[in-house]
């Protein structure tokens, strides 16, 4: 299985004004309906170094989550199952779930049928200098009853130093800081950037690397189509939109 790697480097004079800051790491995902679709913060680092490493790997689990959800809340998983390519991972009751193999092929398939509206979304676990931070959900999507959400992989990541240290599946409209982009491929699975206090983010020439402009939409920016049929348009009831 591919390992996806990260380096950031910091210079004495960034790491101490970077004290009390926290990194901070949004990732990507493909689906059916992007635009439904919210960031949560994937990964968080707060002990910073000269260097500082990410890994992962695309194991991947579906998640449900019931109640309310608003911005800068967690998305906090009832009931999580690993994810297979072509199944359907689908929520019968609050507290059972079902596999089915009637997914869309090379995607992952999520599907309610509780009855009732709840919210559906993808983690996975990533390392900080080698050290596992849990698995973690990186984005989450409003469902109707028997509604299907079809997501594939896409391994893209944001990246950014923050004063508001956040807990790990916040929900996150906008990065108000400065902030990199790194879009990976099978061809390329290993990213270095640097980063200065005083210019920012360095992407080293690094052409699948992008300085973002300030106050950067992260569902905008890493929840992208994915061109296959699932879930249908409209507005979910009120419970269920963020504010």
């Amino acid at each position: 299985m591919t390992t996806y790697s990260v380096t950031i480097r910091l210079d004495d004079a960034s790491l101490a004004a970077l004290k009390g800051h926290q990194l901070q790491v949004f990732k990507g995902v493909k689906a059916s309906a992007p635009d439904k679709g919210v960031s949560t913060v994937w990964a968080t680092v707060s002990e910073l170094n000269h260097l500082i490493t990410l890994t992962w790997q695309p194991n991947y689990q579906g998640f449900f989550h019931a109640g309310p959800l608003h911005e800068e809340q967690q998305a906090t998983p009832d009931l999580s199952d690993v994810l297979t390519l072509g199944d359907t991972f689908a929520l019968a009751t609050r507290q059972k779930t079902v596999r089915l193999q009637d997914g869309v092929a090379d995607a992952y398939t999520l599907r309610n049928q509780t009855g009732r509206p709840m919210w559906a979304g993808v983690m996975a676990e990533a390392r900080a200098y080698q050290t596992p931070l849990g698995a973690s959900p990186f984005c989450v999507f409003p469902q109707r009853n028997n509604e299907r959400l079809v997501l594939e992989p896409y391994e893209k990541i944001v990246l950014v130093f923050s004063q508001q240290p956040r807990e790990l599946g916040t929900v996150v409209r906008q990065c108000t800081a400065r902030s990199v982009s790194l879009h990976f491929f099978s061809s390329v699975t290993h990213i270095s950037v640097d980063y200065s206090h005083r210019r920012g983010w360095d992407t080293l020439g690094n052409p699948v690397a992008k300085r973002n402009p300030m106050n950067l939409l992260l569902a905008s920016e890493l929840i992208v189509p994915s061109f296959t049929r699932g879930s249908t348009p409209g507005d979910l009831e009120s419970a269920l939109v963020l504010h």
